[in-house]
Parts: structure tokens; sequence; C-alpha cells
């Protein structure tokens, strides 16, 4: 993935889906923000989601392996019910443990996954 980090200044809020970087308590967060997002809601930059066809993607559909960690991952999905919108980004969590993903909304297949990207640095 290769998007780049864009500050939040003033009012702004998102007006789609992003990548985000949150400052709470002092600790910078990554995750999915939603259309609304901006500045009250501790939100500091953002980046668009990465494309369907990212070569990021690491799927075992590629030769790919699940991750190491049990943390948060951006997760691809693909719907098995929506076909004019097929795909979905949604934040995933792997528990290692057990070999599999968490917050998968029903209708929807895992297809690959990523890490996050790391924190906006201002």
């Amino acid at each position: 993935m290769k998007n780049k980090w864009i500050p939040v200044t003033g009012n702004y809020e998102l007006n789609d889906t992003a990548i985000v970087t949150r400052k709470i308590n002092n600790s910078m967060d990554v995750t999915i923000g939603l259309p609304g997002w901006g500045v009250h809601n501790s939100t500091i930059a953002y980046m668009s989601l990465p494309t369907v066809d990212d070569p990021a993607w690491i799927s075992e559909y590629r030769e790919g392996e699940p991750p190491k960690a049990s943390k948060g991952y951006i997760v691809l999905l693909l719907s098995v019910k929506n076909y004019s919108q097929p795909y979905k980004i949604v934040d995933g969590y792997f528990l290692k443990e057990k070999g599999k993903w968490l917050r998968i909304p029903e209708n929807y297949e895992f297809l690959a996954w990523m890490e996050y990207p790391k924190p906006y640095q201002n």
C-alpha cells in the first residue's frame, strides 16, 4: 500500500471510510475510520483505503501465510450475496491461538489481509 497520510486540519470530517491515525491519551492508534470522523474524535490524519487489486494483500490464494500475531489487520472480504458490490474492506482481528479471523460480518468470506501502516507522525 503506497497511500500517504493527509493531516486533518480545522473542522475537516471524513467523507468516506479511510485508514486513520487517532491520538488517544498520548498514544497513536491506527484503525479504519468512518465518514464523519474528524478532530472531535481524536483523528489527526487519514489515508485512502487500499484498492482490491493492491499487491500488498496477503492471501492463501497467493501462497501467503496467516499473520504471526493476534491483533487487528486490514481485511478484504467477498460478499456471498451482494454481487453488485462484492468486496468490502474492514478492520479484522486475527486470533493466532485458534488460527481464526474475528469481526467478519455475516454473508462475507475472508479473502486477504495486510498490516496497518505505521501511525502518522507530524
